[in-house]
């Protein structure tokens, strides 16, 4: 039996670190044996300990039960709340412990109960009770600890039947509450509110602020939140019926209460403030306002009072088309045209708030200024802005450093560290017509830490180029108006990569392209995009060629002449805003009828889609990846698979952490498996899915220690079967024998200013190269090493988390 007793204790770790997270047992209990949670300087007579919600099973669903039971817990009075301090991510301490007093569990039945009637429960009933614990440790004092308990049954929750919209005053009318009830009614489709959701005083009050977005973008400038309410109806209309009889009224009313508490439903009328209360007339705010003039101060100092600015006559002023540009002194440090094409607002047109702060964001993102700052002056029905325009300066170096480690072991073969660092000067405002433009270079080394094998493995470097134009393609205003930012990018890149004794890979590449953002949905397309390749086989890769000939087919020289379209996404869910997803596409196509024995012809797709829930300590993440590559020719030269510089590897910190970068696949076969020295893979398909639960340990301030336990699953293969290597081709039937399965824990997650630097541990619990017990880990018979002599574990360093 191959065993390595060296890291006997990463299995010790592992389990330990596992047992220790706060999910795995019962608050205040630790391996149900030890109390883990401690109070300092307790006081003599009896205080506050802890605290318990319990919430009637089989009344809602499991995940509002866990979400109530969540919220209600920031509802205890501060009188009776147990003051905890998590220490060491396992550990809670009592400090400053609160004399126990009765009296405020009314208080706090009294705010537990408003915040569920926010959320609809009208009808739940609550029950304060408390416990005494008696506690004694060694030849310490005896405490008397209390433990406030509170017993809900939320009961059915409201729903929403009806919602109408009424800004017609009829005992004040005026004739803006005409324009207010059309406006409303043109977005009715688009309301936050449905019937049948469930009531909420959030989402009430998000479909007012939509209402008032919506209203701000029609020229009602000085509206807010406080002109509109929501009126809210839960009486059973029925009974409003006329009757004379008492003993049918009696009866009614009866009906009307068993309906209301099997079904309790609640009417919405969405209208103005004045309407249901005592409050004046506001004829400023229920007006309508037209753009007037717009000035810019494109170069005003960080130090600058803008109010005294307005104030001043000592600028240079230019205008056009009812644009000005105020700077001092002749010559200003940007063009006209730059603020003509992006000011979105037009001199006449009612206020529109989403083309003006669309404006203001379209020079906060173009890169000559660092700070807007806006004033604005009413003028009758019309309203003048003034943009006042803090500048960086124009150039700009920083650095970055990146680093890796993929590893079976800390002290054994296989070590891999990858450090690489990048400079990037920036030029914010080129030509002073606000393009940007950065020149960047790249370096990095991949090392080996056995001290068998070479220390050097990896040697990479690249110099960029990229000019950004802001809405280079987008020359209609009024296509314009339909994204947040559109921009135009041309790049060149240079790289050299030399995988020693292995190959060198030299490319040039180049291309332009268009982006647009809408909202959280950005697109981008890139065309031509063109690059040219020259690849230097060196001795050790064609021995690799020898044992592996389907190599052979993705390491050759080509050239890409091939259109690129991306998609990214995030949404957050509208009605459990804990939960949020991002979703990225990608797409290219190489082919346009050019010769196949030079350029690569093939057709290239990916989907990403990640979905996180977070809770109050910890975050779920589920992700799921796809992508996949066809090479459209059989052509010897370019070979049956996509170059190797375009395929899917897997492996890394980044993916299947029990695996080094590059070592899975292909599905299940042995020969990268059992080569001696070029173990790299390569596949045109790639499938993965992977789970994280995130928990945060220690909170030291501008440090953040957390860790992680998580599953990964999947693999690569080949599209096009070898009957060299028939074991690497997908085929649905084996998908399960293909499949790997990992198993880990994040060790060490430290977050310092968002600069998070991590450290994973995994077993392999299932691996396709291992050919005893269907691939599987056998707990009876474990190793750390496989047949093959491969760990079946590694350890990952990272920069950020994996996704």
């Amino acid at each position: 039996m191959i065993f390595n007793r060296k890291p006997i204790f990463l299995l010790i770790l592992l389990g330990l670190t596992v047992c220790l997270f706060p999910s795995c047992f019962p608050k205040g209990k630790f391996l149900f044996v030890f109390n883990r949670t401690s109070v300092k300087n307790p006081p003599k007579d009896t205080f506050v300990f802890a605290n318990e919600i319990h919430i009637t099973p089989g009344i809602v669903s499991k995940d509002e039960q866990n979400r109530l039971e969540s919220a209600l817990s920031g509802y205890w009075d501060d009188s009776v709340r147990a003051r905890e301090v998590q220490q060491f991510g396992v550990f809670y301490r009592i400090k400053n412990a609160q004399h126990f007093d009765t009296f405020a569990l009314d208080r706090s039945s009294l705010f537990m109960r408003s915040y569920l009637q926010s959320q609809g429960y009208y009808d739940a009933t609550l029950r304060d009770t408390f416990r005494i614990d008696t506690f004694r440790f060694g030849t310490k004092d005896q405490q008397f600890r209390a433990i406030p308990i509170m017993y809900i049954n939320p009961g059915k929750r409201l729903i929403l039947d009806s919602i109408a919209y009424n800004f017609l005053d009829t005992a004040r009318p005026r004739p803006s509450d005409t324009v207010l009830q059309q406006l409303a009614l043109q977005t009715a489709d688009q309301t936050l509110l449905r019937k049948g959701d469930p009531y909420s005083k959030q989402i009430i009050g998000a479909e007012l602020d939509r209402l008032v977005n919506w209203y701000r973008q029609n020229g009602f400038y000085r509206l807010t939140r406080e002109q509109i309410a929501a009126y809210v109806d839960t009486t059973d209309q029925l009974i409003d019926s006329l009757t004379i009889d008492p003993f049918e009224l009696v009866r009614r009313i009866a009906e009307a209460a068993e309906r209301r508490r099997q079904h309790p439903t609640a009417d919405i009328d969405i209208l103005q403030s004045r309407q249901v209360k005592d409050i004046p007339l506001d004829t400023i705010a229920t007006k309508q306002y037209r753009i007037g003039n717009v000035y810019y101060y494109p170069q005003t100092s960080d130090t600058a009072n803008v109010d005294s600015l307005l104030k001043r006559n000592m600028f240079t002023v230019r205008g056009r088309n009812d644009v000005y540009m105020k700077y001092p002194g002749d010559r200003p440090i940007v063009n006209f045209n730059p603020l003509i094409n992006h000011t979105y607002i037009t001199k006449g047109e009612l206020y529109n708030e989403r083309l003006f702060f669309k404006t203001v964001n379209a020079f906060g993102q173009m890169g000559p200024w660092k700070q807007i700052e806006l004033r604005d002056s009413l003028k009758g029905d019309t309203v003048d802005f003034h943009v006042f325009m803090m500048p960086y300066t124009k150039l700009n170096l920083r650095f970055s450093v990146d680093l890796t480690r993929s590893t079976g072991d800390f002290v054994s073969s296989n070590n891999l560290f990858g450090l690489g660092g990048n400079a990037t000067l920036t030029h914010r405002n080129l030509f002073k017509n606000a393009i940007q433009s950065a020149f960047t270079g790249r370096a990095g080394v991949e090392l080996n830490l056995d001290r068998k094998q070479k220390l050097l493995q990896t040697v990479q470097g690249g110099l960029g180029l990229t000019f950004a134009f802001q809405n280079m393609f987008v020359t209609s205003v009024e296509r314009q108006k339909k994204y947040d930012a559109a921009r135009a990018l041309v790049a060149f890149n240079a790289n050299y990569t030399e995988r020693k004794d292995f190959y060198r890979l030299r490319s040039l590449t180049a291309n332009a392209g268009n982006e647009w953002v809408r909202g959280s949905l950005v697109q981008a397309i890139r065309f031509p995009n063109v690059e040219f390749y020259s690849l230097d086989v060196l001795p050790l890769l064609d021995a690799a060629f020898l044992s592996n000939p389907f190599l052979k087919t993705a390491f050759n020289t080509g050239n890409v002449l091939s259109v690129i379209y991306t998609r990214t996404q995030s949404r957050q869910s509208r009605l459990k805003p804990n939960k949020s997803f991002n979703l990225r596409m990608g797409a290219e196509y190489a082919g346009f009828g050019i010769s196949q024995n030079t350029y690569y012809q093939y057709l290239k797709g990916e989907i990403e889609f990640i979905h996180k829930s977070q809770r109050q300590k910890s975050m779920s993440v589920y992700r799921a990846f796809i992508g996949a590559g066809y090479n459209l020719s059989n052509d010897p030269v370019t070979g049956k698979t996509l170059p190797f510089f375009k395929q899917f590897v897997a492996g890394g910190p980044n993916s299947m952490r029990a695996w080094g970068l590059r070592q899975l696949g292909l599905g299940s076969s042995l020969l990268s498996e059992t080569a001696k020295d070029f173990r790299d893979r390569f596949g045109d398909l790639q499938i993965e899915v992977n789970w994280e639960k995130r928990f945060q340990i220690i909170d030291a301030g501008s440090a953040k220690f957390s860790s992680a336990i998580f599953v990964d699953a999947g693999n690569l293969w080949n599209i096009k079967n070898d009957t060299a290597n028939p074991l690497g081709t997908f085929k649905f039937n084996k998908l399960y024998d293909d499949l790997a399965i990992a198993m880990g824990v994040g060790l060490l997650r430290v977050n310092v200013a968002n600069f998070i630097f991590r450290v994973d541990f995994a077993l392999k619990l299932k691996d396709p190269a291992r050919r005893q017990y269907d691939g599987w880990l056998s707990p009876s018979k474990f190793t750390w090493k496989n047949e093959n002599d491969r760990n079946n574990y590694a350890f990952q360093i990272g920069i950020g988390l994996p996704f």
